[in-house]
């Protein structure tokens, strides 16, 4: 597999932070139902639970932060897959991928 190109790769991160962002929603509404939170967080958490599209620029950009150390950690394989990964496991990860890539909140 080539190297990403930098469109690529800014495409890339910012679909990971999205993710990031609906892994985090997912979780902080699980402890906001499950656990006493107060007040204060509740309302700042509640303001956050909007599609990733939705967020200002600055919450967007702390997505993209935990994003890019994702990226960082799985650049190398997306460069050159390592030769002990069966083509058929890396074609099912593309395709678990593909199937939750639209996930909405």
């Amino acid at each position: 597999m080539p190297n990403l190109s930098v469109i690529e790769k800014s495409a890339l991160i910012e679909e990971l932070a999205r993710l990031e962002h609906n892994q985090w929603v997912k979780w902080s509404q699980s402890v906001a139902e499950s656990e006493p939170i107060s007040e204060s967080r509740s309302q700042r958490w509640t303001t956050l639970w909007v599609p990733y599209a939705d967020l200002p620029e600055n919450v967007k950009e702390q997505d993209r932060q935990w994003a890019r150390m994702v990226f960082a950690l799985i650049e190398p394989y997306l460069a050159k897959p390592p030769k002990t990964v069966k083509p058929e496991v890396r074609e099912r990860v593309r395709e678990v991928y593909i199937e939750h890539a639209d996930v909405a909140l």
